[in-house]
């Protein structure tokens, strides 16, 4: 179980023992700390941790497809180091920003703005974009900042415009070495890498990308499932890892964690809003309708007749950076995949 639940002190076991309606607490934030999350936790923390006796600078470069969980990972690393508040002042390590989409108009502006706004500010966007690097160096000094987050950040991509990309990957690489923080650069594969490796001097940062993948068909995927099982706060078991369900969960998700958990964390919704005690067939098909196939669109829902059988190139696929979509080129937005159930429970 996840630090900083509300139930994080009860054990599965005793949080089955509740009513349905706490356990629902439960169901919105259940996440399954397998081996590929705690390796790459690891490295983010190695990454944190050794900045305070390198020579310069420690950076990461974490990407991977949409829906392989990057952001919840990172998410939950700043978790463990909250704001403190004391006489002294407000202490914050870790701070996480997303870079704002799109970002065309004025990059080198619109990134302080950004890390500012996650730290509090009240006038966040106030200023030209020296007065607030000039200000965003201070308050990482004054609130003892250690790691920088920073998420999304194939929105500096440009394919179109080179000097836009490289002067936001310049204003990057100045403002890590000026405050002299560990930095972990998240984003989406094959694009996340053009905005460091356009600057040779971040790019030197930051070494090669850690990649994270979508599970593949396998006994990995069966022992994923398994430890899901585990922490469902339901009093019966579902059998998730049987060759009954799991193909089917693989199919629904190709691999991706996001989209899996949405599936779970709805399945166990309907279950308990409807005094069921475990998942089977019928509330899985239900919860791929309502909660996952508006994100799979094309996909005939894996639930409903004989088991399909997992095709390893649909995985494949999810490692080729993809284009966009004309609606993307018209807005600047990549779609996304579903990280939680917070907006739909």
């Amino acid at each position: 179980m996840f630090p900083d639940h509300p139930l994080s002190h009860l054990t599965p076991e005793e949080i089955r023992l509740l009513p349905s309606s706490e356990r629902l607490l439960w169901v919105r934030r259940l996440r399954v700390g397998h081996q590929r999350w705690n390796d790459m936790t690891n490295k983010v923390e190695r990454c944190h941790q050794v900045q305070s006796i390198a020579p310069e600078p420690v950076g990461l470069l974490l990407v991977g497809p949409s829906g392989v969980g990057k952001t919840s990972l990172v998410k939950s690393y700043q978790k463990k180091y909250p704001k403190l508040l004391s006489e002294s002042g407000t202490q914050l390590p870790v701070v996480y920003a997303t870079v704002p989409s799109p970002s065309r108009s004025d990059a080198v502006r619109d990134l302080p703005k950004s890390i500012l706004y996650a730290m509090g500010d009240p006038f966040a966007d106030k200023g030209s974009g020296v007065t607030m690097t000039n200000r965003l160096i201070g308050l990482f000094k004054d609130c003892g900042t250690t790691l920088l987050i920073l998420d999304e950040l194939q929105h500096l991509y440009d394919r179109e415009n080179n000097k836009l990309l490289y002067n936001a990957s310049n204003w990057l690489k100045t403002f890590i070495k000026d405050t002299e923080v560990a930095t972990v650069l998240v984003g989406l594969l094959g694009e996340a890498e053009q905005v460091v490796n356009i600057n040779p001097q971040l790019s030197r940062l930051f070494g090669d990308p850690q990649m994270m993948t979508p599970f593949a068909w396998d006994d990995e995927f069966r022992s994923l499932l398994f430890d899901i099982e585990q922490l469902l706060p339901l009093r019966e078991l579902s059998h998730l890892d049987s060759d009954e369900l799991a193909p089917r969960c693989y199919v629904s998700c190709d691999g991706l964690i996001s989209y899996l958990m949405t599936l779970i964390r709805g399945a166990a919704y309907l279950a308990l809003t409807q005094g069921r005690e475990h998942l089977d067939m019928c509330l899985l098909e239900t919860a791929f309708t309502e909660f996952v196939s508006s994100e799979r669109r094309g996909l005939t829902n894996p639930f409903v007749g004989d088991p399909p059988t997992p095709d390893p190139s649909r995985r494949q696929a999810l490692l080729k950076p993809r284009s966009l979509t004309k609606s993307e080129r018209r807005t600047g937005h990549r779609t996304t995949h579903p990280e939680s159930l917070k907006d739909v429970l």
